[in-house]
């Protein structure tokens, strides 16, 4: 039952990252350029949901303290870390459209 409901949690992540990829860009992004960095997300999405309360409960010493204050300064941790595997999915695909797009990477200074 719990290897089932993670599978189906780990694609309802994928299906929302796929929507979110295609839909937020101002212009149309083929599924191409979509699912590369929505997968990459939904994997790494999956390890910090799994390995982030495993690290509170057996290193952190921020788990003893148990006040509001910590906990508040542990969710937004959290929230900064999907954050920025959110954006790193977007880099993905934004590299690989470019790429297809014009057949090359331009470096930007």
């Amino acid at each position: 039952m719990f290897v089932g409901s993670l599978a189906v949690g780990i694609a309802i992540i994928f299906a929302v990252l796929c929507v979110l990829y295609w839909s937020v860009p101002n212009r149309g992004v083929p599924w191409r350029a979509v699912w590369p960095g929505a997968l990459s997300a939904t994997f790494a999405i999956a390890v910090v949901d799994y390995a982030f309360p495993i690290y509170l409960t057996s290193v952190s010493t921020l788990a003893r303290f148990g006040t509001t204050f910590v906990f508040v300064l542990i969710v937004l941790l959290w929230f900064y870390v999907l954050a920025i595997v959110i954006l790193s999915g977007a880099t993905i695909n934004s590299i690989r459209f470019e790429l297809h797009d014009t057949g090359e990477v331009r470096a930007r200074s």
